[in-house]
């Protein structure tokens, strides 16, 4: 518990959040619906889960992109005492920079650009 959060601002973020699960539970079940009036009966069951995948990926696949580019805008610097190094890789192990005898450091979080 920390005494600087308030117990109404606790309250507001469960409540935004029960109102986000309403919406999209609302959201959820119209979309099923209008899946089930456009189907065709024959093969209802498959054409239903096809839809559903379908509509599941067009809002999946854009993160994987979004996380990629979150990783690419993050600034990074190679520092050892207090000196820069250079340009050296940080973006993923920084294992140049450790050869170096320096440690790797965040400069600007590229979620914040993002």
């Amino acid at each position: 518990y920390d005494p600087e959060v308030s117990y109404f601002y606790v309250f507001l973020v469960f409540l935004s959040m029960a109102c986000l699960e309403v919406i999209q539970t609302i959201q959820s079940v119209s979309l099923g619906a209008f899946f089930n009036s456009i189907s065709d009966v024959s093969i209802g069951g498959t054409y239903l889960t096809l839809l559903n995948t379908l509509s599941n990926l067009g809002g999946t696949w854009p993160q994987f992109f979004v996380f990629n580019l979150v990783q690419l805008t993050t600034i990074y610097s190679c520092q050892s005492d207090g000196k820069s190094l250079g340009s050296l890789d940080c973006s993923r192990s920084g294992d140049q920079c450790k050869e170096r005898g320096g440690s790797c450091f965040t400069l600007m979080d590229g979620f914040y650009i993002i």
